[in-house]
């Protein structure tokens, strides 16, 4: 099975989470300062959060439609080479 790279940080901050919790419970159960520990753990939080939010975002962008960019010089251009038949005449909606 292949992993994406977001899979594999979000592993990996996991894992990083899960020990700065249990460093966080030694901490605690020793009455030693819990302020450090605290801040990384949410920074972690965080950092696992935005990796959602990438995923969620990058999921939402490949099922929708496909797009092009087109210049208006192609799409004049194949409209004068569409109208060149007298007998097949062709007219543009975008066009005054």
């Amino acid at each position: 099975m292949r992993t994406t790279h977001l899979e594999e940080k979000r592993a990996a901050l996991i894992d990083r989470r899960e020990k700065l919790i249990a460093r966080f419970d030694k901490a605690a159960r020793g009455r030693k300062s819990l302020v450090r520990l605290f801040t990384e753990i949410h920074k972690t939080n965080d950092f696992l959060e935005s990796l959602d939010k990438i995923a969620a975002e990058a999921a939402e962008a490949k099922s929708g439609p496909r797009r092009y960019a087109v210049s208006s010089l192609f799409l004049h251009e194949s409209f004068k080479k569409l109208a060149a038949d007298q007998n097949e005449q062709f007219f543009s909606l975008l066009s005054t």
